[in-house]
């Protein structure tokens, strides 16, 4: 029987799974992909601390993907935790949680993850593998920047810029307010531009961007969610700056009635759509290549060379 791989992700937001099924040729082949919103990270920026009610959301959906994974023959099962858990104190208690159900579970640093990331999306880009490749992870605690060509990276860098943090740290308002936006966007461009300069990809170069906030600027590109056209579809900067600008002058609850957007994302997707504005005009990119390929790849990957029971 082939083997089956379970990977969980859970993030400040989003928490994910996929199931892999490794055929005799090598081949892996997706069995399933679940994704839920469950806000982990609700307040972690400002108290240090996972608010109980986030736990609990979050365990209550890790059940269902056990369950899920196991009634799918899984033989490994495998999960990271990311910003959310770096950031809270008390971490370890959900850790020994989530491990309690069978999970092999760890919080990886941000190099680490920005690593997995890198190995999960750069798997799509086939004939352009030989070019410098820039992946992006936008999510919800921080934003990963992984630099390479093939199966290489040469630079990887975490910084703290999500779409929960920022619209913790600034946007305090629904629509916010302007100097709310403004005081987010002067600190999204700095950090960016300080970080610029050792990501440089030059005309040859291509960039990618993994996670929720992409996909959900593609969905709304698209008018829908559709994941076959989702996955490969080109963004530019123009797309960005004009999607940006419609958000900002809408709140919430009218942000979650536009098509393709997810409602538990509607309150977070205008500092994500800011954040991919501030980021593309630091790079000098004119464009951004959306990849359903993500982290749960990267540790699929991860577990079947051994490196992951090393990390």
């Amino acid at each position: 029987m082939n083997e089956r791989i379970g990977v969980i992700d859970i993030g400040t937001n989003t928490t994910r799974l996929a199931v892999f099924e490794v055929t005799a040729a090598g081949e892996r082949v997706p069995l399933a992909r679940r994704s839920e919103i469950t806000r982990l990270g609700q307040g972690v920026n400002r108290n240090r601390r996972l608010a109980p009610e986030a736990v609990g959301r979050t365990l209550a959906v890790l059940d269902n993907y056990v369950a899920e994974a196991r009634a799918l023959g899984v033989n490994t099962l495998a999960g990271a935790g990311t910003s959310a858990l770096r950031d809270a104190a008390d971490a370890p208690q959900f850790v020994n949680a989530v491990r309690s159900r069978g999970v092999d579970f760890k919080v990886v640093a941000g190099e680490q993850e920005a690593r997995l990331v890198f190995v999960g999306a750069s798997a799509a880009f086939g004939k352009e593998r030989d070019r410098p490749v820039l992946v992006i992870d936008a999510g919800g605690g921080s934003t990963e920047l992984i630099r390479g060509r093939g199966d290489s990276f040469e630079h990887a860098s975490s910084l703290n810029i999500g779409a929960v943090r920022m619209t913790e740290q600034f946007l305090h308002n629904s629509p916010p307010a302007p100097e709310q936006t403004a005081a987010m966007e002067d600190f999204m461009r700095r950090t960016f531009e300080a970080a610029s300069p050792q990501f440089s990809l030059g005309p040859e170069g291509t960039a990618a961007a993994v996670g929720g906030t992409i996909a959900t600027l593609a969905a709304l590109n698209l008018g829908a969610w559709d994941a076959d056209r989702v996955h490969g579809l080109e963004l530019t900067l123009d797309y960005m700056e004009s999607v940006y600008g419609q958000l900002l002058g809408l709140a919430a609850a009218d942000i979650a009635q536009l098509p393709g957007i997810e409602p538990k994302r509607a309150d977070i997707i205008t500092a994500g759509a800011g954040l991919y504005v501030c980021l593309l005009r630091a790079f000098e990119l004119r464009s951004v290549r959306v990849s359903l390929h993500d982290i749960r790849h990267g540790i699929c990957e991860a577990v079947l060379s051994g490196v992951w029971h090393e990390m």
